[in-house]
């Protein structure tokens, strides 16, 4: 049958069919991809769970592995960090891709995109003016005690909500 999708690979001849085989973003490893091109926009959903997208890369396009992005280590095969995608612009709606090398980024620290950040990490604002935060989820508008986050720092949210119905805070001061 062959590996399936987000499962680590060397080589495509190891995935199933209508898989690839395939690094991105400096990943330290490949994984197993099915491919999504013209298929319903629920396709990748229906197989890989809810928060699979198919991330559209113009000559090749791929489902995305779900992953929890809340967790610091493990959310991904293969050291492969966990990454929001925004599937809904209007209602910010994100789902989630095992896609990108992870980065070093923790509280605080400065980034210009995601991979910069650490898993269990978001990096936002945008160019040299990022910051990573850890992602909580006891969180409130005025911001809540949550082991999440670190001594001193309160859950501030929401921040993101993704298709399986969760909903995440951040770490602030």
């Amino acid at each position: 049958d062959g590996l399936g999708q987000g499962e680590v690979c060397t080589d495509v001849s190891q995935c199933r069919s209508d898989f690839t085989c395939m690094t991105l973003l400096d990943e330290p490893s490949s994984l197993c991809r099915e491919e999504c091109a013209g298929q319903s926009a629920f396709f990748c959903g229906q197989r890989h769970g809810e928060n699979s997208v198919c991330l559209d890369g113009g000559d090749l396009s791929l489902c995305s592995t779900p992953c929890d992005p809340r967790r610091e280590s493990g959310a991904c095969p293969g050291n492969v960090r966990c990454s929001g995608v925004l599937v809904d612009e209007t209602n910010y709606i994100w789902g989630t891709a095992c896609f990108g090398a992870i980065g070093a980024g923790r509280q605080g620290d400065t980034c210009e995109y995601e991979v910069d950040c650490g898993d269990g990490y978001v990096c936002a604002g945008s160019g040299e003016t990022g910051v990573c935060y850890r992602f909580c989820e006891n969180y409130s508008e005025e911001g809540s005690n949550d082991s999440a986050c670190e001594d001193g720092l309160v859950c501030a949210g929401p921040f993101s909500e993704y298709l399986d119905g969760l909903v995440l805070g951040i770490c602030v001061e």
